[in-house]
């Protein structure tokens, strides 16, 4: 049978306490670990300016997003919410005759109608986007000719202001 004697409970305790210091220790040191990893982690969005500011590295970017369909709902999703880039769609005749013609385009704009209620509101608010937005529609005949027949069903135009509407377009 063996014996506690002091000396053994001393020695215990002393073996406890070097262990509970060397924890502590290693707990300072991952902790310090651990705030230089966060600083280094956060030194990094410093670099997004650099990245930007270069036109190779810009190009990738824009390539990565425009390629995966979740980052490029994201991005649209951030156009949608700027109004400032919506204008810029909106100003661009390329992008808005190309939205407002052919079958790709309009059914691009059937399948998101978030996007065409935001373009009218932007375009409602910006005379100048208005009128250039009715300016492509008056230059499509089909578009023209759907919303007089529109026009009419609501009561909005009489049958001879149709007629004489849809004479116009076909001259």
């Amino acid at each position: 049978m063996v014996r506690n004697t002091g000396f053994q409970i001393v020695i215990v305790s002393k073996v406890f306490d070097i262990i509970l210091i060397t924890m502590k220790k290693v707990a300072k040191v991952l902790y310090v670990l651990i705030c230089g990893l966060s600083l280094m982690a956060c030194s990094d969005n410093a670099n997004t300016d650099d990245i930007l500011n270069d036109p190779e590295k810009r190009d990738e970017v824009m390539t990565a997003i425009s390629s995966d369909h979740e980052m490029m709902q994201d991005m649209m999703r951030h156009i949608l919410q700027n109004n400032h880039a919506m204008q810029m769609m909106m100003g661009s005749d390329t992008l808005m005759n190309r939205m407002m013609s052919g079958k790709r385009g309009m059914a691009m704009m059937k399948q998101n109608r978030k996007m065409m209620r935001q373009m009218m509101r932007t375009a409602e608010g910006d005379s100048a986007m208005c009128r250039n937005m009715m300016g492509m529609m008056m230059e499509s005949p089909t578009m023209m000719g759907m919303m007089m027949d529109m026009m009419h069903e609501k009561g909005m135009m009489d049958e001879e202001g149709m007629m004489k509407g849809k004479q116009m377009l076909n001259e």
